[in-house]
């Protein structure tokens, strides 16, 4: 089985990659392949990947593919505010592409259920912040700055005006360091449990965790 999990940028790919290891290599071990597919910025990846994991999924019935945006900003590429209006966006650009290659009426159902999306709630840095140790050792600090706020007991419940890399960056600034999101997500999460920050960001994070354990 492969999976291909296409997501905004390569931040997001290299900061999946370092916080899944332990699950990808588990399920490597029982043959099934999860790559993640960077696209570039969340146009591309609402308005072009949908395409590509029609294609993907239609060359064999054992592919899956999984759109991951961030939710930030909202109604970017295709008209949302949340996972069910996203998904209701992206099932028909999907199902006109399997159409297009004439597979039969009766079997896009079959295809249709091979095709998944999840977010990040609203972006990425969810999970930065929900690595509280591992960040502020990343940081090299006993504690966070006064100077700095956010939601530490509902880490995925920030919103569209200061979604999380906003507090992000505010925190690195605070501690006279800059955020390089390429390099310090996939640093920071990659020493932390990823059932842990599942479990911290249980309305978006979890869902996909649970579902790339159930393959």
């Amino acid at each position: 089985m492969k999976v291909l999990v296409y997501v905004e940028g390569p931040s997001d790919k290299l900061a999946m990659e370092a916080l899944l290891q332990p699950l990808l290599e588990q399920k490597r071990l029982e043959g099934k392949y999860i790559r993640f597919i960077p696209a570039e910025g969340k146009d591309r990846l609402l308005l072009s990947s949908p395409i590509k994991a029609a294609d993907f999924i239609a060359e064999n019935w054992q592919h899956q593919a999984v759109i991951l945006p961030d939710l930030y900003p909202k109604n970017k590429g295709i008209a949302h505010e949340n996972i069910q209006e996203l998904t209701v966006g992206l099932l028909p650009k999907v199902e006109q592409r399997l159409k297009s290659k004439k597979i039969p009426e009766a079997a896009i159902a079959a295809y249709l259920a091979r095709f998944h999306v999840h977010l990040f709630k609203h972006d990425l840095e969810v999970l930065v912040l929900a690595a509280e140790f591992q960040l502020l050792a990343h940081l090299g600090r006993a504690s966070f700055p006064n100077a700095v706020s956010w939601n530490r007991d509902d880490v995925e419940n920030q919103n569209n005006a200061r979604p999380p890399k906003y507090v992000v960056d505010e925190i690195f600034q605070s501690c006279d360091m800059r955020y390089r999101e390429t390099t310090d997500a996939a640093l920071i999460l990659g020493n932390c449990q990823y059932e842990v920050l599942a479990n911290r960001c249980p309305t978006s994070f979890k869902p996909f965790v649970e579902f790339l354990k159930s393959l």
